[in-house]
């Protein structure tokens, strides 16, 4: 988070409140999520239902079954579905 600034450079209160300041948030949404040069810098964001990727596993995609499987082999690095 170094590339973000001090924690108090996120937020400019008269024009945004309390939202961070959406420069600040691209570079710390990189700090999370990498580009990786060498597969085009397209950077991997792990699917909504994975632990990785926040656990919402009924608002997205089933996986029960079969299709369970097919995401697992998609998504190698997710970790737990």
């Amino acid at each position: 988070l170094e590339s973000a600034g001090e924690f108090s450079t996120w937020f400019d209160y008269d024009q945004n409140a309390c939202r961070i300041l959406p420069t600040k948030l691209l570079h710390i949404v990189r700090a999370y999520y990498p580009r990786d040069p060498t597969n085009g810098n397209k950077p991997y964001y792990p699917p909504p239902y994975s632990v990785e990727g926040g656990s919402y596993p009924l608002e997205f995609a089933n996986l029960d079954g079969a299709s369970c499987d097919a995401k697992k082999t998609s998504n190698p690095t997710a970790g737990a579905l």
